[in-house]
C-alpha cells in the first residue's frame, strides 16, 4: 500500500484496527497487506499481526509493528518506533534506520514498567552481552547483537525477552508510553 505518490498531509494508517484510519486511508480495510509506504507528512502507522515492512519516508511519523517480526523504516525526520504489545519471540521486530539522538523508542508501561527506576527515566544496561546489574526489572541493548530486550527478573534470570534488532540506542532514546 503505497501513500508517497501524492501530496497528502498527515494521516492514520492501520492494517489490524480500519476504524482508526484518516485521511486517504479513512474507511479503508487492508487484508493482507505486508507492506505500507507512508506518505511525506508526519504519519501514524499501524501493522496488524503479520510480519509488515512499514516505511515512514520523510515527516516526523510514528511506526508501530504490532505481531509478527516487521521491519520498521522511519527514514527522513525525527520518527518514534512504539512497542504496545506483549513482547515474545515472534514479533521481535527489526528498526533499520534508527538515528540516536533523533528518532526514539517507546515501551508501554503495561509490559515494560517493570524497568521503571523511579526518576522519570528506566533501568537501562548496554554493552556486549548487556546483563541486569541488580535484581530489579532492566531494558537491555546487547551492543554485539543489537537486540534491545527487557529482562523482567533482573540478576535472577529467567525473564529476558526480544523486543528489536536496531543498530545502536542510548537510554536517551527510549521512552515509556
Amino acid at each position: 500500500m503505497r501513500f508517497d505518490e501524492a501530496a497528502y498531509g498527515s494521516f492514520v494508517i492501520s492494517l489490524l484496527t480500519p476504524s482508526l484510519n484518516t485521511g486517504p486511508a479513512a474507511g479503508d480495510r487492508y487484508l493482507r497487506v505486508e507492506g505500507v509506504i507512508a506518505s511525506s507528512g508526519d504519519d501514524v502507522v499501524y501493522g496488524d499481526n503479520a510480519a509488515n515492512w512499514i516505511y515512514g519516508r520523510e515527516g516526523n511519523d510514528t511506526l508501530y509493528g504490532y505481531g509478527g517480526k516487521d521491519h520498521l523504516i522511519g527514514e527522513a525526520g525525527a520518527d518514534r518506533f512504539l512497542f504496545d504489545t506483549r513482547p515474545t519471540a515472534a514479533n521481535v521486530d527489526t528498526i533499520e534506520d534508527f538515528v540516536s539522538g533523533q528518532d526514539s523508542i517507546g515501551l508501554a508501561r503495561f509490559f515494560f514498567g517493570g524497568a521503571d527506576d523511579g526518576a522519570g527515566g528506566m533501568r537501562f544496561v548496554a554493552g556486549a552481552g548487556a546483563k541486569a546489574a541488580t535484581a530489579a526489572a532492566t531494558v537491555l541493548y546487547d551492543t554485539s547483537t543489537h537486540l534491545l530486550a527487557y529482562d523482567a527478573n533482573g540478576k535472577a534470570g529467567g525473564g529476558i525477552v526480544p523486543i528489536a534488532y536496531v543498530d545502536v540506542v542510548a537510554a536517551s532514546d527510549l521512552f515509556f508510553i
